[in-house]
C-alpha cells in the first residue's frame, strides 16, 4: 500500500506529530543520535494543559509506536504526581525514513534546508546567542525558511519594547498572536537578556469571595458558577466558601499561583481587604480546603488531576457530584462512542479517592459521560436539604 495513503488523518492535525516527526528527521540530516526525551522543551504541548490535550496527544505518539512502528517509546520510573510520558525517551526506526519522508513531503533532498542555511548566515549576529538556537531549521506550513527567518531576525528590535508575547508575536509573526505560546524557551535561548522585559500574560480568574474563607471550591463550567453565585449570598451551606471559575484547564497551569501569573474578577464585589486575603492564600500557597466540580467524564477529572499540581491534597467536591451520580445511576448521560468527547483518555487515577474509587468506575462501567449542567438550581437545592 502506498505511504501517503496510510498517513493517518491526524498527522496533518496535530502540529505535536509533525513536530517529532520532522526533528527525527533533522536527526537523519545531521547524521547524529535517532532520538531524544519527552519534556516540556523538546514536546511543549504534552504540558500545555490550557490549549492542548496532553493525553490525546500522548496517545497518538504512542501510535507511531504500536501501530506504525516508527518510532519507539521508552518509558522511564516518575516519581509519584508526575505524567507517565515525563522524561520518556523516543527512538527512531531509520527503517521508516522513506515513509514519514512521504508523509510530510519532505524529501531526502531538502531546498528549505539549504534555504535556511544560506538565509541564517546574514541574520544570526542579530540574536544575543549568534542564533545558536535557530541551527536547526523550523518549519511553518505556508511559510517559506526565508519568511520565518525574517520573523525571527525582526524580533531583535521589538524585544526591547515592553509588552506581552501575544503582542510580540502579532508584531513580528503575521499578525499571528499565538504563534510564540510554546515557544517561550525559545525565546529565551535566542534573547536571554533582552526577553526578560516580555511582560507575562496573566490568567484571568472570576472569583466569589466570602467574609471568612474556610474552602475553595473550582467549578468548570460557567452555568454551574453562576448557579453557585445565587446561593453564595443566601445559602448558610456556603457562607464561608470560596469559588473559582475555573474555565476548563484555566487554572490548572503549574505557575497559576506565581505573582503575576493571575489576576481576579470578583463577581460579588467584594471588600478591598477580602480580595486581598484571598490574593495573600493564592501566591503564598496558603493551606485551605480545596476542591473541584466539574463534568463527569475523562477531561473534567484530567482537570482535577491537573490542579493539584499546584492545589496539593485537592479533591472532588462530593457536594456536586452526588446528585450528578443520581442522575447517572438512573441512566442519564450521553454514550462515550456516540459523544462528541470520544477522544477524550481516561486519565487513569487522579489521586483522589472519591473520584478514583467512585467517579471513574462509574464513568468506566456505564461507558456514559454526565455534563455538570444537568443539575439546575432546583435540584441542587433539594441535594442539600
Amino acid at each position: 500500500m502506498n505511504a501517503n495513503r496510510q498517513r493517518p488523518s491526524w498527522v496533518d492535525e496535530e502540529p505535536l506529530i509533525q513536530d517529532v516527526l520532522n526533528r527525527f528527521l533533522d536527526q537523519l540530516d545531521r547524521n547524529v543520535k535517532l532520538q531524544f526525551k519527552v519534556n516540556a522543551k523538546s514536546t511543549p504541548q504534552l504540558f500545555d494543559y490550557v490549549d492542548d490535550d496532553p493525553q490525546y496527544l500522548w496517545h497518538l505518539l504512542k501510535s507511531l509506536d504500536n501501530e506504525y512502528h516508527i518510532l519507539t517509546v521508552h518509558k522511564q520510573r516518575n516519581k509519584s504526581g508526575r505524567d507517565a510520558y515525563e522524561n520518556a525517551l523516543l527512538s527512531f526506526n531509520p527503517d521508516k525514513e522513506a515513509q514519514v519522508r512521504s508523509w510530510l513531503n519532505r524529501p531526502a533532498f531538502d531546498p528549505y534546508t539549504l534555504t535556511w542555511n544560506e538565509r541564517f548566515e546574514k541574520v544570526r549576529h542579530l540574536f544575543e546567542d549568534k542564533g545558536q538556537a535557530l541551527i536547526k531549521p523550523l518549519r511553518v506550513e505556508g511559510r517559506s525558511a526565508g519568511e520565518v527567518l525574517q520573523a525571527f531576525a525582526s524580533l531583535a528590535d521589538e524585544i526591547t519594547h515592553p509588552q506581552t508575547l501575544r503582542n510580540l508575536s502579532a508584531k513580528c509573526f503575521w499578525g499571528d498572536s499565538k504563534f510564540l505560546d510554546n515557544k517561550s524557551d525559545l525565546l529565551a535561548e535566542l534573547f536571554p537578556n533582552a526577553s526578560m522585559a516580555v511582560q507575562p500574560r496573566p490568567i484571568m480568574m472570576n472569583v466569589i469571595l466570602p467574609e471568612k474563607i474556610e474552602e475553595v471550591i473550582f467549578v468548570e463550567n460557567q452555568d454551574s458558577f453562576l448557579m453557585l453565585k445565587q446561593l453564595a449570598d443566601t445559602h448558610p451551606r456556603f457562607m464561608r466558601s470560596a469559588f473559582v471559575y475555573s474555565s476548563g484547564f484555566k487554572g490548572s497551569s503549574t505557575k497559576v499561583r506565581k505573582r503575576g501569573q493571575a489576576v481576579f474578577s470578583a463577581l460579588n464585589l467584594p471588600q478591598q481587604s477580602m480580595l486581598e486575603a484571598f490574593q495573600d492564600w493564592w501566591f503564598n500557597e496558603g493551606e485551605q480546603p480545596c476542591y473541584f466540580w466539574g463534568d463527569m467524564d475523562y477531561a473534567g477529572l484530567g482537570i482535577l488531576k491537573a490542579l493539584r499540581r499546584s492545589f496539593l491534597g485537592m479533591q472532588a467536591w462530593q457536594v456536586g457530584y452526588e446528585p450528578m451520580m443520581n442522575f447517572h445511576d438512573k441512566g442519564h448521560g450521553h454514550q462515550i462512542r456516540d459523544s462528541k468527547k470520544m477522544k477524550q483518555l481516561d486519565p487513569g487515577t487522579c489521586g483522589c479517592r472519591y473520584a478514583d474509587d467512585v467517579l471513574l468506575p462509574a464513568i468506566r462501567n456505564a461507558q456514559r459521560f454526565l455534563d455538570q449542567e444537568i443539575i439546575a438550581l432546583m435540584e441542587f437545592e433539594q441535594s442539600l436539604n
